[in-house]
């Protein structure tokens, strides 16, 4: 079971559930040549009737993720213009459009350059003030400028603290992290 405070996720219906979690799946691409803004104004549905159409609050907060993501001048070219590093941060303001409290990301810069990471988690961290975001990443150099690290195997939880404390205790998360450090 998956807890978000007091309520279990899956008892939680689906809206309810999507106003307080936003999720940002691994590889996500768009089968429509949408523009940024409506890209973004996706984060909203959850505020939307059914069959409704946004309204202001929705368009403004669109706006308002936009301009924290440094895409505000995009808003009306079609993502399927962007860089990579761009259609990421645009993913990224769909999630804040949403007002969640919980961010998830899959492995949001596995098809990234190292420049265009480095600008991805630079936000990520400014935007996480007052949020809690869960980060599933294989790359440690990634991991180690979060509060808590945990550790995963088959078997659950393996390891979890900091990054000083993981690698204090030179278990599984030490000896993977200079593993990849060394490029090995």
């Amino acid at each position: 079971a998956v807890w978000l405070g007091e309520d279990d996720l899956k008892a939680l219906p689906a809206r309810a559930r999507a106003r307080r979690l936003a999720y940002l799946p691994q590889g996500t691409s768009l089968a429509y040549a949408l523009t940024v803004r409506e890209v973004v104004l996706l984060g909203r549905a959850p505020f939307v009737p059914t069959f409704g159409a946004p309204g202001r609050a929705d368009h403004e907060a669109a706006a308002r993720a936009l301009a924290r993501v440094g895409l505000a001048e995009l808003a009306e070219r079609s993502v399927q213009t962007l860089s990579g590093g761009e259609f990421q941060r645009v993913m990224l303001a769909r999630m804040l459009a949403g007002e969640a409290r919980v961010l998830v990301l899959d492995e949001p810069t596995a098809a990234l350059d190292v420049d265009a990471e480095a600008e991805v988690f630079g936000r990520v961290r400014a935007l996480a003030a007052g949020r809690t975001v869960v980060l599933i990443s294989h790359r440690f150099a990634n991991v180690r400028m979060a509060d808590r690290i945990v550790v995963l195997a088959r078997s659950g939880v393996v390891e979890a603290g900091s990054h000083a404390q993981l690698m204090a205790r030179d278990g599984v998360y030490a000896g993977m992290f200079r593993r990849q450090a060394s490029g090995y």
